[in-house]
């Protein structure tokens, strides 16, 4: 208890700005942290994915230097966050022991580790993740048998329902508020496979490429260059692709009809290489409003 409240009072000073609800997840994840490291103190490997400011680095290393200075943390990340200037090395600066601390700078979007080697991991969804389904595969490939995920989505919807979907069907959870816990044990079934070809998750990508496809063609309505026709072609024949995917879990056919007369509208301009003249952007622009009305009074999407 008296390790728990010292760690708490380091907060405010290692982060002076931290919200008061990234402070209440901060201090959730210790008390997990502490619960996992007194069942195995020793040789403990912790895998942390997305690191962003440091604050979530300082904290585990020096909970696994507590306990056994052998321990060790690997922090993932996309980003040259070691470079002189940046919070996440000035953080980790000031651990008098950080020899157990490690960084690896390599893409979210492929699998890490050929083997289970991690006791612990930890995706901080705060960075946000591009394909968080392909992140959560990762961190199951690496995890070991009889280890832990602790998963927080605060930033990362998408990365929240597909951990709750996906481990749901598999591991009974505990949900604590913008934090998901699992706890794996040896079991027969494919991790991966699951993730992969399960209905629901099809369903949630399905949703995330429609919003971000929304929000893209929104911000682009006015420009008929070649480049954005072209971008919102892609987005848009990916999109139909995951409604599609996602086959009867996905129950808006009209969405659908949608996506792919504005896909026809936008292919129509580009291969016969003219603009967007007004009637055509007239229509453009209402079949783009009536999906988003679609999308606004769908329970699917409230």
């Amino acid at each position: 208890m008296k390790l728990f409240k010292g760690l708490l009072k380091e907060i405010k000073l290692i982060d002076p700005t931290i919200t008061a609800d990234k402070k209440t997840e901060l201090e959730i994840t210790i008390s997990l942290i502490i619960k996992q490291l007194f069942q195995q103190p020793l040789a403990y490997r912790v895998l942390e994915v997305g690191c962003d400011q440091g604050t979530l680095s300082y904290f585990i290393a020096k909970l696994l230097a507590i306990f056994d200075k052998e321990n060790q943390l690997l922090c993932l990340t996309n980003k040259m966050i070691n470079a002189p200037g940046s919070q996440w090395l000035a953080k980790v600066s000031l651990l008098s022991n950080s020899a157990n601390l490690s960084l690896l700078t390599t893409s979210y979007d492929i699998s890490w580790f050929d083997q289970p080697v991690y006791d612990l991991i930890i995706i901080n969804g705060n960075v946000g993740f591009s394909h968080s389904d392909r992140v959560l595969k990762s961190c199951l490939a690496a995890l070991k048998k009889g280890g832990s995920l602790i998963c927080l989505p605060a930033n990362d919807s998408f990365l929240a329902e597909s951990f709750s979907l996906v481990f749901s069907k598999i591991k009974t959870y505990r949900i604590t508020k913008n934090l998901k816990v699992l706890t794996t044990t040896p079991v027969e079934q494919d991790y991966q496979l699951i993730l992969a070809n399960d209905p629901q998750v099809k369903l949630v990508k399905a949703k995330k490429l429609l919003c971000k496809t929304v929000a893209y063609i929104e911000n682009n309505l006015a420009n008929d260059s070649d480049e954005s026709l072209k971008e919102s072609i892609e987005r848009l024949i990916q999109t139909e692709q995951a409604i599609n995917a996602a086959q009867n879990a996905f129950k808006l056919p009209e969405i659908k009809n949608q996506v792919n007369k504005l896909k026809e509208i936008l292919v129509d301009c580009y291969v016969g290489n003219y603009q967007i003249h007004q009637e055509i952007q007239a229509c453009y622009v209402q079949t783009f409003q009536d999906l988003k009305q679609i999308i606004a009074v769908s329970p699917e999407f409230n």
